[in-house]
């Protein structure tokens, strides 16, 4: 195994049983499903066969693989180290981690970023409600177990940090998750209640405030807590409900961030993580010059941006963000929302000096400029100023990626190249699926293996039961019969009879549209009766549905399966050992 490969599996594997509370529990993981970018990013660290010239202009900081790489950013940071510019670190991280008692291993890794050698690994997501889907986890687990393994490598501090995004404003996006839970003490069958997601109710859904800003109802949570008993048990509940229930006090209310922040420090501070809010003042200021460049030089920012998301849509990549003229990566907070700034060119007006300058707005108020009120604006970044206000304020080593943040990184790398004088490394973030061990047995009793139904999907597996079905079927033998002897013989009939009578060409005419017809509508009837045959196995089949629904239907439970569901089946205990297993 390489380096990167070290903390995690190259493909999926299954790893050693784990035990739930109630169930024994196999754990699939794996590096998240290769797409091209993922294939282009890991093509730059082949040191036998150099990265083409395109993949480098996509992805030129290369990734983790590469010692090479390593060495480089290593260097680079260590010449940053060197000018002394940097803000005291561990004053910021100490600061944004007084919300809850650290844990030992936290403490060592504040107290390491005192030195100049530290150097830090990257990876975020918004806050989800009770904890969100599972995706941030595993991002927040590949991080930390990396960090681990560079630690000792360079021995020197490499220090594991996640970025939880209170600046966003979608709120659809982190007040919902699905309840998708295995009744484990119910002897029917697995999965039978599929509940729809849950959300919380908060004020003006529609404004686009921080999610930071947005304090918690009590009696709301409570009343989700409750109508989610005898889903999740008690323990799950009580712990849900000790660190997202509502502050009594006003100057620190209680907000999905709060609650994210406490129950992934409850849980993941043993390993070393230390958090910070990227809607907080601590970094706000420190990554406003970042911003104002981005405001004051937004032609060139767009430009840069526009040449990484050439060269990634030439090597094939699809473009994760979509570009807009006049978008300025900034937002500004006008009556406590989070609005999108634009810019636009605009001439003095004056016939002896016809100068062009710019002006920026919201969409909200476009004709307001609010340039020459820079200076009071508030400002909040977007995806592409946030990695390099991260950059800004950390000396860092590398960034941890979901699937679509690789994709804009790739967009990003010219401007980043510009601005900081060099690229991080990037990692695809793993990602693991839990099933009980009785899952395999399903699929052998039809003759499948569940690793590839779980590679596949359950399109492709419902595809080739209705074949395996219609094969089985003492009828389907008569049917293939009745096709090559009445059809074929009809349709020769035909051809003999009207060989005199109509000049018919090879692909015209009316005995060929006759046969093309009645082709057509023999195709459509067999799949009317292949799908009958198929729904009267459903006795057969339905359990490996359901199974593959709470596998997350071949997009994977990282996506879909709450944060919390996960703590509820296996405990504290269980969720330890789970956590060890991959490390």
């Amino acid at each position: 195994m390489d380096s990167m490969s070290k903390p995690f599996p190259k493909s999926s594997s299954t790893m050693p049983s784990l035990k739930s509370k109630n169930l024994s529990m196999e754990l699939f993981a794996k590096i998240s499903k290769p797409d091209l970018a993922q294939k282009i990013l890991f093509a730059t660290a082949d040191e036998e066969n150099p990265p083409s010239l395109q993949a480098q202009k996509v992805f030129p900081g290369g990734c983790f693989r590469s010692e090479k790489a390593i060495h480089r950013r290593l260097v680079y940071l260590n010449s940053r180290a060197a000018e002394k510019t940097q803000p005291s670190l561990h004053n910021l991280l100490k600061s944004e981690n007084s919300f809850a008692a650290l844990t030992e291993e936290q403490v060592q890794n504040l107290e390491a970023s005192k030195s100049d050698q530290a150097v830090y690994i990257l990876t975020g997501q918004q806050p989800g409600l009770f904890g969100g889907p599972l995706l941030w986890f595993y991002k927040a687990l590949t991080c930390a177990t990396m960090a681990k393994h560079y630690s000792q490598k360079f021995s020197r501090p490499v220090l594991p940090i996640f970025w939880v995004a209170g600046d966003d404003s979608d709120l659809e996006e982190c007040n919902q998750f699905d309840v998708l839970d295995l009744p484990i003490n119910s002897a029917s069958k697995i999965g039978e209640e599929i509940i729809p997601k849950r959300s919380l109710s908060f004020p003006d859904p529609q404004k686009h405030f921080p999610v930071s800003e947005r304090p918690l109802d009590a009696d709301n949570l409570e009343e989700l807590l409750q109508s989610l008993q005898g889903i999740w048990d008690s323990d799950t509940l009580d712990t849900l409900r000790k660190f997202y229930s509502p502050s009594p006090s006003k100057d620190n209310a209680s907000t999905l961030t709060t609650g994210f922040l406490h129950l992934a420090q409850y849980l993941l501070g043993p390993q070393g993580i230390l958090f910070v809010d990227g809607n907080s003042k601590n970094i706000k200021a420190l990554g406003r010059s970042v911003l104002e460049s981005s405001i004051l030089g937004w032609e060139k920012f767009q430009s840069f941006i526009q040449s990484g998301t050439d060269a990634s849509k030439a090597s094939g990549i699809p473009q994760q963000v979509e570009l807009r003229e006049g978008l300025v990566h900034a937002f500004a907070m006008i009556g406590g929302e989070r609005q999108r700034l634009y810019a636009e060119k605009v001439k003095s007006g004056l016939k002896s000096s016809p100068q062009e300058s710019f002006k920026i707005y919201t969409a909200e108020n476009p004709h307001q400029n609010l340039l020459p009120k820079l200076d009071a604006l508030t400002l909040s970044h977007d995806v592409f100023t946030r990695p390099l206000i991260a950059d800004k304020i950390f000396p860092v080593l590398g960034h941890i990626l979901g699937p679509g943040e690789l994709r804009y990184f790739s967009q990003l790398a010219p401007l980043f190249l510009e601005t900081t004088g060099g690229m991080p490394l990037l990692h695809p973030r793993m990602t693991a699926s839990i099933a009980p061990k009785s899952i395999s047995e399903e699929f052998e009793k039809l003759g499948f293996d569940f690793l590839s139904v779980m590679e596949k999907g359950p399109d492709w597996f419902r595809q080739e039961l209705k074949q395996k079905f219609w094969k089985d079927f003492s009828g389907s033998k008569e049917f293939s019969a009745f096709e090559k002897v009445w059809l074929e013989g009809s349709k020769k009939a035909l051809e003999d009879l009207s060989e005199n009578l109509f000049s018919d060409t090879k692909d015209q005419g009316p005995r060929m549209a006759w046969e093309k017809a009645l082709a057509k509508n023999w195709k459509k009837y067999l799949k009317q009766m292949q799908k009958r045959i198929f729904s009267q196995a459903k006795d057969q089949t339905e359990n490996c549905f359901v199974y593959l629904k709470w596998m997350g239907n071949g997009l994977g439970q990282d996506r879909h399966l709450n944060f919390a569901s996960l703590f509820n089946l296996f405990g504290l205990e269980g969720f330890q050992t789970f956590i060890k297993t991959f490390q």
